[in-house]
């Protein structure tokens, strides 16, 4: 089944400031930080037009920070998995994966944290504020993961467990942790598990993946999303292995596939990247930024942008921060057309 949607040792953590996260989101610390993460929006009033700007002025800091965009792909994405989350809770066997799938710079990384992020604030309060509990184990995968053991050292280093008695020491071999990040998670309360970067993975190590993956699911009924540039394909050839079949793009698997691309902006279909437009222009804090002057924007940004979140989220941030920099103080097309990031830089037509 496949939406075709459009994006975009433990310890206690410390208490994340305003707009900082703290540590690495692949571990707790950081991540939970990034979930209890709050953007304080400036007052203009507070920075009055001609005072000096720094790298730290929090107007400067809250352009690169803003808030993650709802988008329908997004609460597609959502109901999805908490539907999938809500129906393997008392699950003892079969439970579901699912996989992020798409280009680069469309939003697959934004979606999947997003998930993590929604869920975790959905427990209850009882639950969030216990100091080990972790709903959500956030991976991303490097490229030389290839054993069983790698896969458990990545969720140890998440959870914060030494895989060693003394770091320092010279060791042999670093311990299978797989059995005790059964137990922590099992202790812990986690139910889902995002694995960011799949498409790292060859062939030989997609199976091994998908063993250790979908044992740890059996073991502890977690819902387990992969994303990645050809994600599907990389799963799939990892389940499939010793079947006989090759990689190809295949999306008649056993899990469903979230599909995200560049957002269209056509005379039939403009919906999304407007109202994507429409948030960004209410969360600018600009001295003379005239609401709406984004959506009148909409075919250049577009243009620019070629539809890619990522793309077009870079572009508004550094022509924000351009804007306090030098003064102006708003958003112009004369302004864009100084930015390079990336993507038809040299379109102006």
């Amino acid at each position: 089944m496949t939406f075709d949607i459009y994006a975009m040792q433990e310890q206690e953590p410390p208490k994340p400031t305003p707009s900082v996260v703290t540590a690495r989101l692949t571990t707790r610390t950081g991540w939970n930080a990034s979930v209890d993460r709050v953007v304080k929006v400036p007052d203009l009033q507070n920075h009055p037009l001609g005072e000096p700007v720094d790298e730290d002025d929090p107007r400067m800091l809250y352009h690169a920070t803003m808030r993650v965009v709802e988008t329908p792909a997004i609460e597609a994405a959502w109901a999805l998995c908490s539907r999938q989350l809500r129906a393997s809770r008392r699950r003892e066997e079969g439970q579901l994966a699912m996989v992020v799938d798409g280009e680069h710079d469309t939003g697959m990384t934004v979606l999947l944290r997003q998930l993590g992020r929604l869920h975790q604030r959905g427990q209850p309060p009882r639950l969030r504020a216990g100091g080990t509990f972790t709903p959500v184990v956030y991976l991303k995968v490097p490229p030389t993961v290839t054993a069983p053991a790698d896969w458990a050292l990545l969720f140890a280093e998440f959870l914060e467990m030494s895989p060693v008695k003394d770091p320092e020491a010279a060791q042999a071999r670093i311990p299978d942790m797989s059995g005790p990040i059964r137990h922590r998670m099992a202790k812990a309360g986690t139910r889902l598990v995002l694995v960011d970067g799949v498409h790292r993975l060859n062939d030989a190590a997609a199976q091994t993946a998908a063993a250790f993956l979908t044992w740890l699911r059996d073991e502890l009924g977690v819902t387990v999303v992969y994303c990645g540039v050809g994600a599907a394909d990389t799963v799939y050839a990892g389940l499939r292995a010793g079947h006989g079949a090759d990689r190809r793009t295949n999306h008649n698997g056993p899990y469903p596939v979230i599909t995200t691309g560049p957002i269209p902006f056509t005379e039939h279909d403009h919906q999304i990247w407007l109202s994507v437009l429409r948030t960004l222009d209410d969360d600018l804090r600009l001295h003379r930024h005239e609401p709406g002057s984004l959506l009148e924007l909409a075919p250049y940004l577009h243009q620019r942008s070629g539809g890619y979140i990522t793309t077009l989220s870079y572009l508004i941030c550094e022509a924000a921060q351009l804007a306090i920099e030098n003064g102006e103080e708003a958003i112009t097309r004369d302004l864009l057309a100084t930015l390079r990031v990336g993507r038809h830089d040299d379109t102006d037509d």
